[in-house]
């Protein structure tokens, strides 16, 4: 994974990704295979991303 996708794409988003995978288990292990997981399905659908939405941030 490119540090500079990691720097800008996820971890400005790390904080809600963190919390949605340990929704899904209360296991350090499937927690570190949930995030690793997302984080590259996030990069894997870094091209197909076209920034049309507008953020209420």
């Amino acid at each position: 994974m490119s540090n500079d996708f990691y720097i800008t794409s996820i971890l400005p988003h790390a904080g809600l990704i963190i919390k949605l995978c340990r929704a899904y288990t209360d296991s350090q292990q499937d927690f570190e295979d949930f995030y690793q997981e997302a984080c590259l399905q996030i990069w894997k659908s870094r091209d197909a991303f076209q920034e049309k939405s507008e953020s209420n941030f």
